[in-house]
């Protein structure tokens, strides 16, 4: 694979980068069924084209990655150095009885400049684990609490 064809790969949405993998494993699954019969006339195909689906896979991975969870809650608690407890509520639909109930869960979030205060409605993003509990950072302050 050429490099200009590798820069067209990138400009790829998602979608088109699934539909080109399919592609490249047919192509893999049919180079390897035909070599199982009789030896490939160019053998250096089979290696490109398993070249081809890891880049295919290696750009959808970071296209997938980029796509972060985003929730918004309130700060129960800013006790802590650069770490944040932020109460996440939500609402569950009672499978039985049908009716609308809240729930809440707690997570530990990353804030860098220690800018957020207790009672702020902030919005949190999942990261790479900063700390054994702390998997989230506080990406933008929503609402500032009244004092």
């Amino acid at each position: 694979m050429k490099t200009n064809e590798k820069a067209d790969l990138k400009k790829k949405s998602l979608a088109e980068l699934n539909e080109a993998l399919g592609k490249a494993q047919e192509k893999k699954f049919n180079l390897l069924f035909k070599h199982s019969t009789t030896p490939l006339a160019n053998p250096m195909e089979l290696r490109a084209v398993r070249r081809e689906i890891a880049l295919l896979q290696t750009l959808i991975n970071k296209e997938t990655r980029a796509q972060r969870k985003v929730l918004t809650g309130v700060i129960v608690s800013d006790k802590m150095d650069k770490t944040r407890t932020v109460k996440v509520e939500r609402l569950v639909h009672d499978a039985r009885y049908g009716k609308t109930l809240k729930r809440a869960t707690k997570f530990h979030a990353h804030d860098e400049a220690n800018e957020s205060k207790l009672g702020d409605k902030v919005e949190i993003m999942s990261t790479r684990p900063v700390s054994k509990t702390t998997k989230w950072r506080v990406s933008k302050i929503v609402e500032k609490a009244r004092a």
